[in-house]
């Protein structure tokens, strides 16, 4: 089933992917939320956390995501981990938006989403927009 084997956590051809690793999900009432995010196959998983334990997850399809930066600065609106938040807002070089499919039938979304590091950002969109150019799902 697509990239990666179905299930399987994704590599690109050097063997190194994006970290399985946390990504900030802007969630629909503005409040960010550190995710625990891996890709499978051709999917992106973004598991939500509250403390130690997973508070459910987002499966985004990723075959036909289109991918922007954003142009401004984000601050989080959260309590946990203050310190990572706080670096993840200062620059917009850290996050991305998301958007998938928005064709007849699609219900495409957009989801705004921000790493810890301009080089784990980089490496996640690089990952991401690879997956989003191949046939699945």
């Amino acid at each position: 089933l697509g990239a990666g084997g179905g299930g399987e956590p994704y590599r690109v051809e050097n063997g190194l992917g994006p970290p399985p690793g946390w990504l900030w999900l802007c969630r629909p009432s503005g409040r960010w939320q550190k995710c625990w995010s891996e890709v499978r196959g051709p999917v992106l998983v973004l598991y939500r956390t509250d403390g130690q334990r997973c508070a459910g997850a987002i499966y985004v399809a990723l075959p036909g995501a289109t991918f922007s930066g954003q142009e401004d600065s984000i601050s989080h609106d959260k309590d946990e981990d203050a310190s990572t938040a706080s670096t993840a807002g200062t620059s917009s070089v850290l996050g991305f938006e998301l958007s998938t499919c928005r064709g007849p039938g699609c219900g495409g979304r957009l989801l705004r989403l921000q790493a810890s590091s301009k080089k784990e950002a980089l490496s996640w969109r690089c990952c991401l927009e690879k997956v989003s150019g191949q046939p699945g799902a």
